[in-house]
């Protein structure tokens, strides 16, 4: 028995304007101007988010990896504005009681260290 396999391009934003465009949008001249309206085509919505779709994975985890670094180093980012709250007592009360729930059993433990700490 023989059976075949067809697979479909993968659908890419593409990386140039006039290519992402001409693809996902219908291009409206204004009359008298040298200016032109983008209108999204009925299927743009959905397709431009399936092409984005592992970016926004990306970022998100790249987000995510970025806030446990500021954790780990005893404060964070609080707002926009980058001020910043102090968590170093959570933290290591947060140590201490996994300490304790270890009963005895070894423990491994690190430490983020910067050139401060030297």
């Amino acid at each position: 028995m023989v059976t075949s396999v067809v697979c479909r391009p993968r659908r890419t934003v593409r990386r140039t304007h006039n290519t992402f465009t001409s693809r996902w949008f219908n291009r409206i001249q204004v009359p008298g101007q040298q200016w032109s309206r983008f209108e999204p085509l009925g299927f743009a919505h959905l397709q431009i988010q399936l092409a984005l779709s592992d970016v926004t994975l990306s970022l998100n985890a790249a987000a995510k990896t970025i806030k446990c670094l500021q954790i780990a180093a005893g404060a964070i980012y609080s707002d926009k504005n980058h001020n910043w709250t102090a968590i170093y007592n959570a933290k290591i009360q947060a140590l201490e009681s996994i300490v304790n729930e270890a009963g005895g059993m070894w423990l491994l433990i690190t430490r983020n260290m910067t050139l401060k700490d030297c």
